[in-house]
């Protein structure tokens, strides 16, 4: 079967490529031809643009109006736009060796003008339908376009919110009309569906619909980049002064080094920075450290894949996708925890993923075999 995925596959964000990767991969050992709808929208392709200014920005205003405080904006942010300039080259390298895609679509428009041809279009996985977030606010994360013949489904595809805001409900409504069967990734996202008046199944992030072996034999195992023992951090946003002081005690309780993998700004309190990782790196430093300490969904996905110690310290608004995956596995005790001291039973953890994953990969198989 032709199938043709689409998630936010090219954004220099490790989950993203890697959970893009693992059901491009599961999809093609089940013996279909798969690939990635290369869709890269302008908006998602602000990481390392010189000229990009954020809307939080208090010089938003001033710089859309004034052409010469942009650039000086611009080349005052240098240091921060290019903090990390190094990921570049092995997340290129990731896309290219591990992701099959298609031609490059820049907009909807385009998608809808020219649809790659396809048995079935799957959208999915990731906050693809986050509607604070302007791919929420996509008509083609919905997949909005091709013939009215291609079927449609969506895989774990996440919310990542608990509730739509009023004046979205009705769009968003609409997209969804012509997806033949929906999963999500989260209880919250069943809600929004049952309160637009769908009915949907909540499945595993893809990266469990591959095996840790797989995982590990495929990425991991190659040289350790960090030798001696640590604890990797990955703070995305480095506002949470819990995660900061939860590391730095651990380290001093177990001497062990602070190793950050970072993204888009190094991690000032960190022994080491990894400042040039791509998606390989996050794997191998996740595989080899003692405890990992993140606010990241899928630092926390593959810290459980590979049966690591962790701990998530998260203080945003989108907390349900988190709340909701760990609740699942009964370790809601490793979210903003205020003890350190509790220890894994990875068995029991083990085969309520087990579970998990067996209705995850069912209902995927079962949905294509419906569409054929």
């Amino acid at each position: 079967m032709k199938i043709r995925t689409i998630t936010c596959h090219d954004v220099y964000n490790y989950g993203a490529s890697l959970q893009a990767y693992a059901l491009q991969h599961f999809l093609s050992s089940q013996k279909h031809d798969v690939k990635i709808i290369d869709y890269k929208p302008q908006y998602l392709n602000r990481t390392y643009n010189f000229w990009y200014v954020s809307e939080k920005s208090r010089f938003y205003k001033q710089t859309k109006k004034n052409p010469f405080l942009h650039l000086l904006y611009s080349i005052w942010n240098i240091q921060h736009t290019y903090a990390t300039w190094g990921r570049i080259y092995p997340f290129k390298h990731f896309k290219k060796k591990y992701l099959t895609c298609t031609n490059t679509y820049h907009t909807t428009k385009e998608l809808q003008k020219n649809p790659p041809q396809a048995d079935l279009y799957i959208a999915g996985s990731d906050q693809i339908w986050n509607t604070i977030l302007p791919n929420g606010k996509d008509p083609a994360f919905y997949l909005n376009f091709g013939p009215s013949t291609t079927k449609k489904i969506s895989y774990a595809a996440s919310f990542g919110i608990e509730r739509l805001d009023d004046t979205l409900r009705n769009n968003v409504k609409g997209y969804l009309t012509q997806i033949y069967e929906i999963s999500v990734r989260e209880k919250t996202g069943l809600q929004i569906l049952q309160e637009l008046g769908f009915k949907g199944t909540e499945v595993l992030d893809p990266v469990f619909l591959i095996d840790k072996d797989n995982w590990v034999n495929t990425f991991a195992l190659s040289k350790r980049i960090i030798k001696e023992k640590y604890i990797l951090v990955y703070d995305i946003f480095q506002d949470n002064k819990t995660l900061i002081q939860k590391a730095k005690f651990l380290s001093a309780k177990y001497n062990l080094k602070i190793i950050a993998i970072n993204d888009s700004k190094k991690t000032p309190y960190a022994e080491i920075n990894i400042s040039n990782g791509g998606p390989i790196e996050f794997l191998n430093l996740i595989f080899n450290a003692e405890i990992v300490i993140s606010c990241s969904f899928h630092a926390t996905a593959f810290s459980i894949i590979f049966n690591k110690s962790f701990y998530v310290f998260y203080n945003k608004e989108n907390i349900s996708r988190m709340r909701d995956f760990l609740c699942g596995i009964n370790l809601l005790d490793r979210l903003n925890p205020e003890s350190l001291d509790s220890t894994i039973n990875w068995g029991k953890v083990n085969d309520l993923l087990i579970k998990k994953i067996t209705i995850s990969k069912n209902f995927l198989l079962d949905a294509i075999d419906i569409c054929k």
